[in-house]
This record gives C-alpha cells, sequence and structure tokens, in this order.
C-alpha cells in the first residue's frame, strides 16, 4: 500500500541522519518522484507490515 503524506492525520517524529545518506535519500525519492517523507513511510510500512502487536500490549 502507497501512503501519501497527510499531516491532519499523521505523528510527527525528528531524525538526524548524516549528509551523504540524507543526499542519497534526496536522489531516491526524486527519482521515483515523491517526497523524502512519503519514500520513508512506504518504507517503514513496508518493514512493519508483518509485525503485530500482542493484545496485552494495548490495554
Amino acid at each position: 500500500m502507497k501512503y501519501k503524506h497527510n499531516s491532519k492525520k499523521a505523528h510527527k517524529i525528528h531524525v538526524d541522519i548524516p549528509n551523504d545518506l540524507h543526499l542519497k535519500l534526496r536522489i531516491k525519492s526524486a527519482l521515483e518522484d515523491t517526497t523524502m517523507s512519503n519514500y520513508l513511510i512506504n518504507l517503514l510500512d513496508q518493514d512493519l507490515r508483518e509485525f503485530k502487536i500482542p493484545e496485552d500490549w494495548l490495554r
């Protein structure tokens, strides 16, 4: 599932990344015609898709 950034229903995080990684992210996002935020959101979604939160952690 592709996510689009929606600031009305989103939490913000702040992450410091090295300059070389930021450059790669900026270029990769541009090549995929998306924002850096959307690129990262989709990476997180792919990585966490199978992760299930145990029911007792939600109480």
